[in-house]
């Protein structure tokens, strides 16, 4: 047998094609290692570590693009120092090495809080969800803001709930945490959502309903381990007046302010010293701070930026935009009477229950109430004059379907959770884009697509810019000749106060007949002409008084003389 013979033989069902070329690399590697020579043996080791420090790097790297392309998939900006990695799922926490210490202390309670959320029959966590649920349990603070209706409430109820959870049987006492809202519809509603969430996990969230009753109970309420106090700014500061409440502050671990841009704002309308108060009150060297609003002006953010500790930003999209899920159309009514008259005839068309109308004051609420009852609708009313009671029983309803169309001022344009709200009409026009945004946000919550229209008059045109601007940015129509107008002043802003005060409804007959026109500088001169001839009137009346009064004096005179 030859060699060529013996050869062929050993390599049957041999490809030396398909040898990989890792192979092949290691093969020739391995055979220059072994040529060289003992000398250059010794500087191995280091060639090693530095390939797996280079490996190490790549790992890095890769993990780094991962998380780059899932905050930029979900549109997530942050904005802070070693900011936690978001997570696209609640099962992560479980197996990831940061959050499995966590979880795996919490043993049984992590069950029955899992079984809890199981109960929202969510399919996948919200953008905001996502990174800001890591963070909070990571103990940072937080100043977060995202669109209407994305799950705000969600993403710093549940980190809350596993931090208290958490908590030592020495570490118990007291109200643990404190969550502020605006209105107490809204804290309500928070109030709500947390009862749900911590089910059966030792856990007491409380709702201050009747003031005067906790104060003759001496607050015994928050006596109770691992209080959650879910309040208003302006009942909390009225506690904190009171001798048995000033103590029951001093264990609050976190701070949690919702809607926080509205409760930052100065005057009649805002709670800003109120909120100071509140924040020096929570003196805890614990205390954690965590912020959330659909939108932010600058001035909350550079207050966060200088007294929160470590601080990190969040915020979805593009900050102060409106809800992709709304879609928002406006509409140019001329004057007053041609706002009712868009009203009507959208009503007469045909429309899809539940409706929000928004107007600026209490008065206007009252006439646009007692206008569309005459059109046999079925609405009601919302507002601050109403009776706690009142307003209760009116959501519970609205909630119910029993009512169609609710009219509200800005008390309900904040937080409030509507599901299913088809429809939101600006009937006056918005003082501001942050208002606009908040008002539109009742609409389109949680997924759904709602749909908002809003008004506008001759007055409201220096108002405009900012509003379409925003509507433009969510990718809905608007004129082109409107995005060339000039913003408004303040001037302007406080003309447009005194006007609405003045502004009444009237009813109007004849609709049909009745044409809109435009540049139309004067509101409801009808009243005015009635004013007028009121006014006439009274100086006729006062001028015969005076008359009776003369010729009284005069008797008098005539008697005494006699």
């Amino acid at each position: 047998m030859d060699s060529i013979d013996l050869f062929k033989r050993l390599t049957t069902n041999l490809s030396f094609d398909s040898v990989p070329q890792n192979l092949k690399r290691k093969n020739t590697q391995s055979i220059l290692v072994n040529s060289i020579d003992s000398d250059k043996e010794d500087a191995e080791p280091s060639v090693l570590v530095n390939k797996k420090a280079k490996k190490v790097k790549n790992l890095f790297q890769i993990n780094q693009e991962k998380i780059n392309h899932i905050r930029n998939l979900h549109h997530i900006n942050v904005n802070g120092n070693d900011v936690p990695n978001p997570i696209e799922s609640l099962n992560q926490l479980y197996n990831e090495s940061e959050f499995k210490k966590i979880f795996d202390e919490l043993n049984e309670h992590s069950k029955q809080l899992m079984e809890n959320l199981s109960s929202y029959k969510f399919g996948e966590l919200t953008p905001i969800q996502m990174q800001v649920i890591p963070v909070m349990l990571n103990n940072r603070e937080v100043m977060a803001c995202a669109p209407t209706g994305s799950g705000k409430t969600l993403s710093f109820l549940f980190p809350l709930l596993c931090y208290l959870v958490n908590l030592k049987e020495k570490e118990r006492s007291g109200i643990k945490s404190l969550i502020i809202a605006p209105t107490r519809e809204l804290s309500q509603q928070i109030y709500l959502e947390c009862c749900r969430l911590s089910k059966n996990l030792n856990i007491n969230p409380c709702l201050v309903s009747n003031a005067n009753k906790e104060i003759k109970n001496n607050f015994k309420i928050f006596d109770k381990d691992n209080s959650i106090l879910i309040t208003t700014p302006n009942r909390l500061i009225f506690f904190l007046s009171q001798e048995g409440f000033k103590n029951k502050l001093k264990n609050v671990e976190w701070m949690i302010v919702d809607e926080a841009d509205k409760l930052f704002e100065d005057g009649q309308e805002g709670f800003r010293d109120q909120l100071g108060g509140i924040y020096q009150a929570c003196d805890n060297p614990k205390v954690k701070h965590a912020f959330f609003s659909a939108t932010f002006t600058n001035e909350v953010e550079d207050w966060c930026k200088l007294n929160l500790n470590n601080l990190v930003q969040v915020s979805i999209g593009r900050k102060n935009k409106a809800s992709y899920t709304v879609e928002q159309e406006i509409c140019y009514v001329g004057n007053e009477e041609g706002k009712f008259l868009a009203v009507r005839n959208l009503f007469k068309e045909g429309f899809e229950p539940p409706i929000l109308i928004f107007v600026e004051t209490k008065d206007r609420a009252d006439y646009l109430f007692k206008e569309l009852i005459y059109e046999n609708i079925n609405v009601d009313i919302i507002s601050s004059d109403r009776t706690q009671q009142q307003r209760d029983n009116t959501m519970r309803s609205f909630r119910q379907g029993k009512i169609w169309v609710l009219i509200c001022t800005e008390l309900l344009g904040r937080g409030i959770d509507f599901k299913g709200v088809n429809l939101v009409i600006n009937y006056d026009f918005p003082q501001s884009g942050i208002s606009y945004v908040h008002r539109i946000g009742r609409s389109g919550r949680a997924g759904k697509i709602g749909h908002a229209i809003t008004y506008f008059t001759d007055h409201d045109v220096p108002y405009l810019r900012k509003i379409v601007n925003i509507i433009k940015e969510t990718g809905c129509k608007v004129p082109d000749f409107m995005l060339e107008l000039k913003d408004n002043s303040k001037k302007e802003k406080r003309k447009k106060k005194k006007l609405l005060k003045k502004a009444k409804f009237s009813k109007i007959k004849n609709m049909n007949k009745i044409k809109i026109k435009k540049n139309t500088s004067k509101i409801d001169e009808k009243d005015k002409k009635k004013e007028d001839t009121k006014l006439k009137r009274n100086k006729k009346n006062e001028a015969k008084v005076s008359k009776i009064k003369k010729s009284g004096k005069m008797l008098k005179k005539s008697k005494n003389l006699h």
